[in-house]
């Protein structure tokens, strides 16, 4: 009956034994499982996120494209309406300051002139 009675000793140790390592096992999944929902519930966030911010990017580049065709067609009538006309006048303008510098020239010259006479006393 000694024999027994260690027999069943041991083995109510090695059930005892079981259950704590049984029992670590079962708080460790617990925790593991809470970890995994967290993860779970952060990347439906994140998706969510993520469909929002795809939608946002898809209603922006329709609206770019939209205005990019407004500008395509009036790009051509403010070429022809304002950037012509205004190079055009700049043109002119150059052209005007070219012929300013040739009278300013010719009046420095004609005053150099007037000057050297009257200092040598001919007017």
């Amino acid at each position: 009956m000694n024999r027994k009675l260690r027999q069943v000793k041991g083995n109510v140790r090695i059930v005892e034994t079981g259950l704590g390592e049984l029992d670590k096992l079962h708080g460790d999944s617990k925790g593991m499982l809470q970890a995994a929902q967290n993860a779970l519930s952060a990347a439906k966030a994140s998706y969510s996120n993520i469909t929002n911010t795809r939608l946002a990017i898809k209603n922006s580049s329709l609206a770019l494209e939209h205005q990019e065709g407004i500008l395509y067609g009036l790009n051509p009538r403010y070429q022809n309406q304002y950037v012509s006309p205004a190079q055009a006048h700049a043109e002119a303008l150059k052209r005007l300051v070219l012929d300013y510098q040739r009278y300013v020239v010719i009046f420095i010259v004609y005053i150099n002139t007037w000057i050297s006479k009257k200092s040598l006393g001919r007017t």
